[in-house]
Order: structure tokens, then sequence, then C-alpha cells
């Protein structure tokens, strides 16, 4: 259980998808799916960072003794239990990788999905966080994510500013449309048509 915990770490988590995703970059020179990490992670401290210090929560391990007394799992100390910061981080970061992942997303949705609830089930088991704590930091992690489509134009913005492309250039890219490397003029995406029955695709690049 120790071990599993780790797979909601943060530092484990954006080594993996770090590393990954560095690879990516060497291939595409895109720097978007590293913004895009980067901003997710960043609204995620920052989210799960404010409500744990609001709440003060104690975890059941820092009670000890007291844990069985009434009114135990009380909020507005000076703990940090409160959401569950690796519940957090096992569905925002996984559930990112295949977001980003460009095959087997069906089998990776799956494979997040129980590591999200690998890691919060492994907290409690081991003492660190209440059922409440694990189930906040999974709606924290989920809502990270409902949110990061919102953030699209400000990753293409980051972009635009690394690669010294326009975010117009960028956005074209995010919905298909491909601008020239050099000059960041729009390049429409080719459309497949079959022209009849027995005769060959003919591909044309439409006029805007």
């Amino acid at each position: 259980m120790s071990a599993l915990v780790l797979l909601g770490q943060r530092a484990v988590c954006l080594g993996v998808i770090l590393v990954w995703l560095a690879a990516r970059f060497a291939r595409d020179r895109d720097p978007r799916p590293l913004i895009t990490v980067a901003v997710a992670t960043l609204l995620l401290n920052v989210t799960v960072g404010a409500m744990k210090i609001l709440t003060g929560r104690l975890g059941p391990l820092q009670l000890g003794d007291r844990i069985g007394e009434p009114g135990a799992a009380e909020v507005f100390t000076v703990g940090m239990a409160f959401p569950s910061g690796h519940s957090a981080n096992a569905v925002l970061m996984w559930a990112l990788l295949v977001h980003l992942s460009r095959r087997h997303r069906r089998l990776g949705a799956v494979l997040a999905g129980l590591l999200a609830v690998t890691v919060g089930s492994a907290t409690i088991y081991l003492g660190t966080h209440w059922v409440t704590d694990v189930w906040a930091g999974w709606a924290a992690g989920a809502l990270v994510l409902l949110v990061l489509p919102a953030m699209a134009p400000v990753v293409d913005r980051i972009a635009a500013v690394a690669d010294r492309r326009t975010p117009e250039a960028w956005r074209l890219v995010r919905t298909g449309d491909r601008p020239h490397r050099r000059t960041g003029h729009r390049v429409p995406t080719p459309i497949t048509t079959t022209v009849g029955p027995g005769r060959p695709a003919v591909e044309c690049t439409p006029t805007r």
C-alpha cells in the first residue's frame, strides 16, 4: 500500500509524465502538451493547497489516541488532510496522460481510473486520510480536468511566445488547420473524397 500511494505523489506523477512528454517534444517540437501539464499542475496546487490551509483538518494518524473520540475528525485546526493531495494528483495526472496520448486511450482511461481509486483507497488504509478527504481529492482533480479546455487559449498564447508563432497559428493547429512552419500562415487541412465506385480517392485543399 505504501508503494501504491507513491503513484499519487506529485513528484512521481510529474516525473513519469515529463519524461514521456520530453521524448514527444523532441520528436514533434510541440510545446503545448508540456505547457498543459504545467498549467494543470499549477491549478491543482493552488486550489488544493488553499483548501488544505482553509480547512486545517488533521488526519487519522495525526490524532493518535484521540481518533476514537467524538468529533475527532475536526476541521479548522492545524492539519493538512482535506482534501487528499495524493487522490487529486492521481485523478488529474493519469487522466491528463491519457488525454494527451494518441493511442490506446480507451485502455488508458480504464487504467487511469483504477489508479485513482487504488491510490485513494490506499491512503484510507494507511490512515493518512479520512474517506471524505479522498472524495474531495477525487473531486478536485476532476474539476481541474473540466477547467482545462477553457485554458486552451492561454496554452496557445504561451506556446506562441515560446515558439514565436502567433496565438492564431496555434489555434489553427488545435482545430485541425496547419500553419506554415516559418510564416505561421494558414494551410487548410486536405479533404479526402471518393469520386465514385471503383475510382481512387481524390485529395483536395479547400479555399477559405
